[in-house]
């Protein structure tokens, strides 16, 4: 049996990793010659133009160990469910390859999703899966009744979040009316969760940037104070922060996504929010731990790991300013 070759725990996944490295490098190259490339624009996060098809490498990739995998199973899937979840896995595969050489209509796709979650029910029916038609069931409904929901209440909160924010600098002033009113924020937040719990996959990312600059604005509002573009920025960063707990990361981001032209008051702003992001993390921690102490507790360890948000963006800092 092949789960019993040695080192094959080791071997899959380094075959994956060379495999898949060498087909992304071969397929943007192919991109860049054919010209496949995704120019900016106000729904996309890049600012310059990106090849198209890269993922195709790591899809071949996945499918040529994916029958290894497979066979290496303590109850490994016959041959005939194995051959059906390969090819389901290959026509959407394919359908992404060839659209992005030309765009396809909707039907097209939909119906070549379908026939792929339809083999995909057929592999889980032959090995006997209880409730196997549930997710065919509840991902499609909780799709259409996540849109219809975002359309009817929060139509504010449809997309990733970043483009929204991009465009809410434009008007900050009137930013809390719509794109980053406490209503969409909301909208986000339990609408993102629901697409989770159906099956989506959702990243953090956007939906943290939109989320992160309406608390920013709000906050803002509340202290009656002027609400301008930096402060959205600022609040986007923090969101990003937050989410990944990646104080420098969400420095970055706020700088290469969302300032296309950033200020130095806005670097610094978006610094200090990271800063208070960390040292309100650190606090409420010491808090939670010294509860059963009767006082603060802090550990050395913490400081050392909320250092990162508090010393390391000064240096950046200065540099800006010079």
């Amino acid at each position: 049996m092949v789960s019993n070759l040695p080192g094959l725990a080791l071997l899959i996944p380094l075959l994956s990793f060379l495999l898949s490295a060498l087909l992304v490098w071969a397929a943007i190259g192919y991109a860049h010659r054919r010209g496949m490339l995704d120019q900016p624009g106000q729904r996309r996060s890049h600012s310059m133009p990106t090849p198209r098809g890269g993922g195709i490498g790591i899809v071949v990739a996945a499918l040529a160990l994916l029958p290894a995998c497979l066979s290496a199973l303590p109850a490994p899937l016959p041959t005939t469910e194995t051959v059906t979840l390969w090819i389901g896995l290959a026509l959407v595969a394919a359908t992404g390859w060839w659209d992005d050489h030309r765009p396809l209509p909707v039907v097209p796709r939909l119906a070549v999703q379908s026939l792929a979650a339809l083999a995909l029910g057929t592999a889980l029916v032959a090995t006997g899966t209880p409730a196997w038609w549930l997710p065919l069931l509840l991902t499609p409904a909780g799709y259409a009744a996540i849109a219809w929901a975002t359309r009817r209440w929060v139509p504010a909160s449809a997309g990733s979040g970043i483009p929204q924010i991009i465009a809410a600098k434009r008007d900050p002033e009137r930013a809390t009316e719509r794109l980053a009113s406490g209503r969409t924020g909301v909208g986000k937040v339990v609408l993102t969760a629901a697409a989770l719990a159906c099956g989506g996959s959702v990243g953090r990312e956007g939906p943290t940037v939109q989320v992160g600059a309406a608390v920013m604005a709000y906050a803002h509002r509340l202290l009656r104070v002027r609400v301008t573009s930096s402060v959205l920025v600022a609040g986007a960063a923090a969101g990003v922060a937050g989410a990944f707990n990646t104080p420098l990361a969400g420095v970055a981001f706020a700088i290469e996504e969302l300032a296309a032209a950033y200020e130095q008051r806005m670097t610094l702003l978006v610094m200090d929010a990271k800063g208070y992001l960390n040292l309100t993390e650190l606090v409420s921690r010491g808090w939670t731990e010294g509860q059963r102490n009767g006082m603060v507790v802090i550990e050395r360890d913490w400081v050392k790991e909320a250092s990162e948000g508090l010393i390391a963006p000064f240096p950046t800092g200065a540099f800006a300013l010079e």
